[in-house]
This record gives C-alpha cells, structure tokens and sequence, in this order.
C-alpha cells in the first residue's frame, strides 16, 4: 500500500519534467521523517540525525516550495515537546535546548537563504521560483496560480469524487467532470482521482486518531506521530488545494502522510477485539482495502483526453 498506493507508480508512466521535483520532494520528506524518528526515539547520535532531519526537509522545501508549511508545523511541534518536558521535570535544559535548536534549524534555515539568493540572482524576485517563466501550453505570466477559490473544485477532484467503471483494465476511469461551477481562471484537472470515495484504507487514517483517544492514550509516542503526520498532511494538502488545477501527481506531496496515518491506524485497530473471527474477518477486510487501493492507484490510467479528464483554456495570454 505504501509502495504502490501513492500515486507514484502513475506519475513513473509519464516522467517529464514536471515529476522531477514531485518526486524529489517527496524523496527528502520521507528521508526527512526516518531521520526525525531515529533522533527523537534514540539515545545516541540524536542530535546527528536530527541535523540530517533538517537538511533533507531543507531539500524538500527546495524542491516543493510549498513544504515550508508543514516545516514550520514541525517547529511548533517541536517547541510543544519542550515544554512538555519541562513540566514533567520541573528544568530547562538550556544547553539540550539550544543544541537541538540548531541541528533542527540551522541548516534549514542556510538551504532556505540560499533558495531566497538563488531565486533573486536569477529572476530578481527572492520569492519567484520560476513558476511564471516554465514553458507551458499557455503564457504563465497572466495566469492565477493560487487561489483559495480553487480549493472546493480541487477537494471534489482529489478527496470526494468517485471513480467511473469502464470495461477494458484497469475498469476504472479517471473523474469526468465537476458538478458545481468552475472558478474563473482555473486551469484543469489531469487524472485526478477521489481519494476518500475510491481509496478505502485512508477511512483508517480519519479513525486513527479516535481509535488511539479511545483505546490507546497511554502510548503517548504513538498519538505525537499521528499529529506530526496530521500536522504534515493538512498544511500540504491545503497548498495543493490552493492549485489553480487538479492533477494526480500533486497528490504525490500529502499522500505519503495520509497513507502513513492510515497504516497506524491499521494496526491499532488490528489489536482490538479478542474474537479470533472478528480478527480474522477485520485482517481479510484489510486485505482486500489494501490490495483495491495499491490496484486503483497503482495503475496507469493513459492519457488524460482519452480517459475523459476534462481541460479548458484559461484566462490569459497565449
């Protein structure tokens, strides 16, 4: 489900330039998010790997601009556990604090200046990443690019709509349409596909966190990695959203996190129950969620005007 279920295996079908950095971003996050699990839950190297934690977020942010929303999430975080420490033992750890301040910073904080630089030297705009110079099927310089009006036609796409069945493999096809009424000057969906309605596993990832405040809220580590994803997923989600288009491989950036809540939310779930058939019966259920997802996903779907995604010129220059 991790491997095949993220929408990757389509974006390996059609590997242009626009994938790159997709792919990179989502590379350095989850690299990003091993690093911050081994130095929060080690006793050794810590501060080491949570260096390593910061530039590959660092990295992240390079390649996905977007990303800085859930590092700055992170950061919060971080400072909550602080002060969760200093109320369990009544101190500040000035030094700890402050060595752990700059391997988690620091070296974001150099990969960002050096992004701001880049971006002015050559565009003369610290905040322009080039988006407005890429050479598109439309001039980019007059489009909307964001936009929170885009974010219902977006979260109908990419969260609530359901996919079409069709006779000839993979027997699903890519959303059709929009029932409401399109914004002004967005741009147009390419494969997008609705992840709550066909995606069954991420159901776990909304019950994760009930299950864990039911059942498991003594396994404290557990409810803080459900938040650091949650945080994760929400502040990159809600820039994809912003899209002034909808298109599958932008669900690259926050499907990695969601599908991680739904795999802890799996297996706190697993352990509930003391009827072998209600295990049993909940394990096959997991399967077949698991094998539908990792399929649907995991399929190449061909090209978008073939299998009924919709596009239309937007307002701008040609």
């Amino acid at each position: 489900m991790l491997g095949l279920g993220n929408f990757c295996a389509p974006m390996l079908a059609r590997n242009s330039v626009w994938e790159v950095p997709i792919a990179s971003a989502y590379f350095f996050s989850c690299l990003g998010f091993w690093l911050l699990f081994l130095g929060w839950n080690g006793n050794s190297r810590r501060w080491g790997r949570l260096l390593l934690a910061s530039v590959a977020f660092g990295l992240a942010v390079g390649s996905r601009p977007h990303f800085v929303v859930a590092v700055v999430g992170f950061g919060g975080f971080w400072l909550w556990l602080w002060a969760a420490r200093i109320r369990r033992s009544g101190r500040f750890e000035s030094g700890l604090f402050l060595r752990e301040a700059l391997a988690l910073f620091l070296p974001l904080a150099l990969t960002g200046v050096g992004l701001l630089i880049y971006n002015y030297q050559r565009f003369g705009n610290a905040l322009e990443f080039g988006i407005r110079y890429q050479l598109g099927g439309y001039s980019q310089l007059n489009l909307k690019l964001m936009s929170v009006k885009f974010i219902p036609i977006n979260f109908y796409l990419e969260f609530l709509a359901p996919a079409q069945i069709e006779r000839y493999f993979p027997f699903f096809q890519v959303i059709r349409g929009y029932p409401g009424i399109r914004p002004e000057n967005w741009g147009g969906a390419e494969d997008p596909y609705g992840i709550l309605t066909n995606m069954p596993f991420t159901w776990l990832a909304l019950l994760a966190p009930i299950i864990w405040a039911v059942s498991f809220r003594s396994l404290r580590a557990v409810g803080a990695w459900l938040l650091v994803f949650g945080l994760g997923f929400c502040s990159v989600a809600f820039s994809v959203l912003c899209f002034g288009g909808a298109c599958n491989r932008y669900m690259v950036d926050f499907l990695p996190m969601l599908l991680l809540v739904g795999a802890i939310g799996m297996l706190m779930a697993g352990t509930l129950g003391s009827s072998l058939l209600i295990r049993a019966v909940y394990r096959i259920g997991i399967f077949a969620g698991v094998a539908y997802h990792a399929g649907t996903f995991g399929g190449d779907r061909g090209n978008p005007v073939e299998r009924g995604s919709f596009d239309f010129e937007p307002t701008g220059e040609r």
